[in-house]
């Protein structure tokens, strides 16, 4: 009843017009920053001009070289003709049989005289070398380990919890909750959760814990294995390093050999290959054609609006709004339901229950002394409220003005009788007032 008041919830933005539109917008900005900056310039070397469409958009670029630039553009296009015609000439002298080396070269070196170098250690000796740890030992010790740090933390919490447990049920007692009912449940609840929190974080490092004792104890065997095997590494390395330097002296020598032979092989190469380097370098001398330098231009863009992120921004703020009334119309509705109950259940008003019955007197002094605010409760305090505003006057202010509640709760069926005995007496002083005024 009554959640409907927030309207319908606005319809979504259509991706595919959206879309669209964010794409018009971005060649909109094309076609504006190319108008902005392709600008036309004249220079003393030349000019820069553009063809444009009919919406004054540059299709099409068109570079005019200045008298004296074309002279030297035409001057360099005919030497380009002679450096190619002498390339031509020189091209008749260029090899065209197959390369063949020289017949007294060295030969290459087809092996290394190894006498006297040690051999290669193939293998360690691991008789005395300790076994590697599994992935499995240890794991006694990192449960006994782990249930220790489990059990120390728990002696920490648990008289903590219970003081959590004796503080909550006094709270809980001095609003006047019974032990059934669902707020003290609620409450309760909530605390045992946040114990259970604890807990499942203590199990958490306690477990943590022992993973971290257990990962040492396996590198300290580990270590142990390396340093037995680092030993032996060490004295195959010094067999290596002998037998490096000899091999070392054998690749020297053939390394000269082979030296001397890549020297005449190069000789050779360089008459063969003059001519054709001759060629490529006469063709390759192409002088430079003049250009039109134009001048710096301050570049511009026109940025695109963000059409769809407008577009679905609005929607979103449109969205949040009716989320909002939606939300406000349902706590409105829990909240008369959740009053309405409390009422039905707090006022016993019957005569034959009550005893020491006495006139209320000068309740209406009290109404118009007694300061009444606006407020709201603090997060936690009421299950349900939600930091909800509300308007009425404080538990300490409604015992010292009438002498009712505990000072720090106002109890339902005290505040709604004082409401009637005020108005009561206020309804007196109206009839005097009206009696006097037809006397």
């Amino acid at each position: 009843m009554g959640k409907s008041a927030g309207g319908s919830a606005p319809a979504a933005p259509d991706p595919v017009k959206t879309s669209q539109a964010q794409a018009d917008a971005y060649i909109k900005s094309a076609k504006e920053s190319s108008k902005l900056n392709n600008l036309a310039q004249y220079t003393p070397y030349g000019n820069i001009t553009f063809d444009k469409d009919s919406e004054g958009v540059p299709i099409a670029q068109r570079v005019s070289l200045s008298p004296q630039q074309q002279a030297a553009f035409d001057a360099q296009t005919q030497l380009q003709g002679t450096l190619s015609n002498a390339a031509a000439q020189l091209a008749g002298s260029v090899p065209t049989g197959p390369f063949g080396l020289p017949t007294n070269l060295p030969g290459y070196t087809t092996g290394l005289d190894l006498n006297g170098a040690p051999d290669y250690m193939y293998g360690l000796n691991m008789a005395n070398v300790p076994n590697a740890p599994g992935s499995g030992d240890f794991s006694a010790d990192r449960d006994s380990y782990q249930n220790a740090m489990f059990e120390r933390g728990m002696s920490l919490m648990r008289p903590e919890f219970e003081s959590q447990q004796r503080a909550t049920q006094q709270m809980l007692a001095n609003r006047g909750l019974p032990i059934t009912g669902e707020a003290y449940n609620g409450e309760m609840d909530r605390l045992n959760r946040a114990q259970y929190e604890q807990m499942a974080r203590l199990s958490a490092d306690a477990l943590s814990a022992g993973a971290q004792e257990q990962s040492r104890m396996y590198g300290l065997g580990t270590d142990a294995r390396s340093r037995a095997i680092a030993e032996q590494l060490q004295q195959g390395q010094v067999q290596q390093q002998a037998r490096q330097g000899i091999i070392s002296e054998e690749l020297q020598n053939a390394q000269l050999a082979q030296n001397a032979r890549q020297a005449m092989t190069n000789e050779a190469l360089l008459q063969y290959n003059a001519p054709a380097q001759g060629v490529a370098t006469l063709l390759g001398a192409s002088p430079k054609t003049p250009t039109v330098q134009g001048g710096n231009i301050y570049t511009q863009g026109v940025q695109a609006p963000d059409v769809q992120g407008n577009i679905w921004n609005s929607y979103n703020a449109q969205l949040q709004a009716y989320n909002q009334r939606q939300q406000q119309n349902n706590s409105m509705w829990s909240g008369i339901g959740s009053i309405a109950g409390s009422l039905g259940a707090a006022l016993l008003s019957d005569k034959n229950k009550k005893q020491n019955v006495k006139p209320a007197n000068s309740i209406l002094k009290g109404v118009e002394k007694i300061p009444v605010k606006s407020w709201e409760y603090k997060p936690g305090v009421v299950p349900g409220d939600n930091g909800q505003r509300h308007v009425g006057p404080m538990a300490q202010d409604f015992k010292g003005f009438f002498g009712l509640g505990d000072g720090k709760s106002i109890p339902v069926v005290d505040a709604v009788g004082v409401n009637m005995a005020a108005t009561q007496q206020l309804a007196k002083k109206v009839r005097k007032l009206e009696n006097r005024r037809n006397a």
